[in-house]
């Protein structure tokens, strides 16, 4: 049978956990031994660096790439600034380009600042970028295992845990300069908190928290308080639980877009995004995107989000009663979950269809916690049959 959500971990239980993440560190290394590299870390240095009380845009823009070419090996800075891609080079020779470039970033202040704390407590800049997600990657799994080992046991937990966490939808998580692993861990406590019918206050906290880290984030913790609401037994107690919690998370939003570079709503548009972010005003060209290009840039990406919604068809079949009625699953928070993720995927595709695995991560562990939720009520209510 399985545990309350919160209970006491064991002594065993935290041995193994511990044991997990030693292991985990030494397979992490070999198989990913070094950063990724990515272009987007020069951004996110630029604006810590902006945190840290460097306001003037030239200097800034300079000191970045001063430092990137100090602490990057020669290959790479070949790669992410004196390189024959247009748009990086471009970036490199102009500071008014990166400045242009910043807005779609610093959107992710939650991020940003926790990038800051690393750097302010002595590690290099740009590790300072992918370091916290080093961290993240550990406490995923470390929230994996507690939720694993709360529904069946310690020994399962261990297993399961390092099988999820050396897939490459986790292990890329770990080593790129990108909000997606701390977002991953938020939405995953958002998940856990909805599922064990915590407080709406707490799960409305995470969600501020989750926005502040990826803005996209708002469709899928907006569609979680509509999914609140249907709980309630009246109309009134309905419209509260929806609009409250709706007007305070696109509040945040807004007033986040307002002081933070306000890009506007074109950074959600794929077709814009690419047009603004590529060919920025600066730029040798300006371009923006054909609506043909945009339904082609779908058509490309197709096979990755029939991937995730493959992933996701296994809770659903374990959600599913040998019986099936509609009004009965309607009442369940992880049939509904499952069905909100699902929307959300398919308005995050259609706005911006250029699938990347860390796009979706948060959505992978999450289909992930909901196949161990169904799989220890399931333990529960056949134990329940049995000894009843």
């Amino acid at each position: 049978m399985s545990k309350p959500y919160l209970y006491l971990v064991s002594r065993n239980s935290i041995i193994a956990a511990l044991l997990l993440t030693i292991i985990l560190y030494f397979l992490q290394g070999i198989i990913r031994p070094k950063p990724d590299y990515n272009w987007d870390s020069i951004p996110y240095m630029n604006l810590v660096l902006k945190y840290d009380g460097v306001e003037n845009d030239s200097i800034r823009h300079a000191e970045t790439y001063k430092t990137l070419h100090a602490q990057v090996p020669e290959e790479e800075w070949k790669k992410l600034a004196e390189t024959d891609h247009w748009y990086r080079l471009r970036n490199y020779q102009s500071w008014e380009v990166g400045t242009e470039t910043l807005p779609f970033y610093s959107i992710k202040p939650l991020y940003i600042v926790n990038c800051w704390v690393f750097y302010k407590m002595g590690f290099d800049l740009y590790d300072s970028t992918w370091i916290p997600n080093f961290f993240c990657y550990f406490f995923i799994a470390l929230a994996f295992f507690i939720y694993i080992d709360s529904k069946k046991n310690y020994w399962i937990a261990f297993f399961a845990t390092l099988f999820i966490m050396l897939t490459p939808f986790f292990l890329e998580l770990s080593i790129l300069s990108t909000p997606d692993a701390l977002g991953t861990l938020i939405f995953m406590a958002i998940t856990i908190l909805y599922l064990e019918k915590r407080s709406m206050w707490i799960i409305l906290g995470a969600s501020i928290a989750a926005i502040l880290i990826r803005p996209d984030h708002l469709v899928i913790c907006g569609l979680l308080f509509g999914l609140l609401a249907l709980e309630k037994n009246n109309w009134m107690d309905r419209i509260k639980t929806a609009l409250i919690p709706s007007v305070i998370l696109l509040t945040v939003h807004f007033l986040n877009y307002k002081l933070n570079g306000n890009p506007g709503w074109k950074v959600l548009f794929m077709h814009s995004f690419q047009g603004n972010i590529h060919h920025p005003v600066s730029g040798i060209e300006n371009r923006v995107w054909e609506w043909s290009e945009f339904i082609k840039t779908h058509k490309n990406h197709i096979h990755s989000i029939s991937f995730l919604l493959w992933l996701l068809l296994i809770p659903t079949l374990l959600m599913l009663p040998k019986k099936i009625r509609i009004p009965e699953l309607l009442k369940r928070r992880d049939f509904l979950l499952f069905v909100a993720i699902v929307v959300a995927t398919l308005i995050k595709f259609v706005l911006f269809p250029y699938t990347i695995d860390r796009y979706f991560a948060p959505f992978y562990a999450a289909g992930i916690l909901l196949m161990i939720y169904r799989i220890g009520r399931n333990s529960d209510n056949s134990k329940t049959e049995t000894y009843g």
